[in-house]
Formats: structure tokens, C-alpha cells, sequence
């Protein structure tokens, strides 16, 4: 597990996520997602991003999806306004690294955050109940503010602590899942 630390004054969380990167292993933080078919028959469907060396490799998983016939949306991350943009992906041949070395579309096919049915979001911590930790710039917290699906956050077990801090702009995960468990009891 890692440390817990403490809360710091005025309910910045951009120190701890500084604080509890170091534990990662890698470089640079990745982004997740999954969205859906417009016709969306069965498809639940389904993911997204190029991992970052510091998350599970969800490459595999979009192989699969994209040859299954599955819509697949990456996030394209916009440093100026720290938002995402969900981006369609058509080929993991066409993925280049882009801001914080993560991998992204060469082209953008902006895709509306109502078609999107599950997103897979990484974090620094996770807590049992669905907390999560961010890198510390707001990204994913401006994304499921509009975010109306399923909530993964996906993450290694070491990442699981009791003590995550919290604020009112912070979303909840659904569950949470890491190479060892699924956490959804709460």
C-alpha cells in the first residue's frame, strides 16, 4: 500500500498526486476510455487509450475490441484548457504519443461524451469506496462532471488505500478494477 498522507490546506490535490506519482512505475500518466456504437445493439462497448508505462497496458484489449467491430475512443488531452476531447480510434497503427507522452490519434474524430458508455479512468490511488486520486491538473474530474456512464477506475492493487483526499468536484468511480480484484461493494 501506499503512505497516507495527509490533507493539505485549501484542498489542493496537486501536491499529493506529486507526492504519490513517485510510487508509480514509468513516466508519464495515460488516459482511458470506452464508448459505445451509435446503434449501440449489444455493445457495451468499449475502450480505449494507449497506456502510459505507468498504468495496465490496455493494448491488448483494444486489439480485441477494434477487430470485434467495436467503437473505440481515446482521450486527446488539450493542455491549454485541461480538458479531453474523446477521439475515435480507428487502428492502433495510427496512434502517436501526444501531450504527457500518451498515445493519440494523428487524426481527431471528436466523439460526443453522450455516445460514451464506460470509461476506464487511471489514477495515482483509488480508495475500496470508488475515491480517486488524479494526476493533479483536473482533466477527468472536467470530463465526468458531463460524464454520464459507467465509471472504471483501472489501476495496479498497490494503488488501493483507505485514505484518499477528496473534494466536491471529485467523482466517484463506479469500481474499481487492478490485477488482483475487482472493487465494486460499495
Amino acid at each position: 500500500r501506499l503512505p497516507r498522507l495527509p490533507r493539505l490546506p485549501g484542498g489542493s490535490c496537486s501536491g499529493h498526486a506529486r507526492k504519490w506519482e513517485r510510487h508509480l512505475p514509468g513516466e508519464s500518466p495515460g488516459r482511458w476510455h470506452r464508448c459505445s456504437t451509435p446503434d449501440a445493439s449489444a455493445s457495451a462497448a468499449n475502450t480505449g487509450t494507449g497506456s502510459a508505462d505507468r498504468e495496465p497496458d490496455t493494448f491488448a484489449l483494444i486489439s480485441e475490441l477494434l477487430n470485434s467491430g467495436k467503437e473505440i475512443c481515446v482521450p486527446v488531452s488539450n493542455v491549454d484548457t485541461f480538458t479531453i476531447t474523446p477521439s475515435r480510434l480507428i487502428s492502433l497503427d495510427e496512434l502517436i504519443k501526444g501531450a504527457y507522452g500518451i498515445y493519440e490519434p494523428k487524426e481527431i474524430i471528436s466523439v460526443p461524451t453522450h455516445r460514451i458508455d464506460v470509461a476506464l479512468i487511471p489514477g495515482i490511488a483509488f480508495s475500496p469506496t470508488g475515491d480517486r486520486l488524479g494526476f493533479g491538473k483536473g482533466y477527468y474530474d472536467r470530463f465526468l462532471e458531463e460524464f454520464n456512464g459507467i465509471k472504471i477506475g483501472v489501476g495496479y492493487d498497490f494503488q488501493i488505500t483507505d485514505n484518499i483526499p477528496t473534494d466536491k468536484h471529485d467523482i466517484r468511480m463506479d469500481m474499481i478494477i487492478t490485477e488482483k480484484r475487482i472493487y465494486n461493494d460499495f
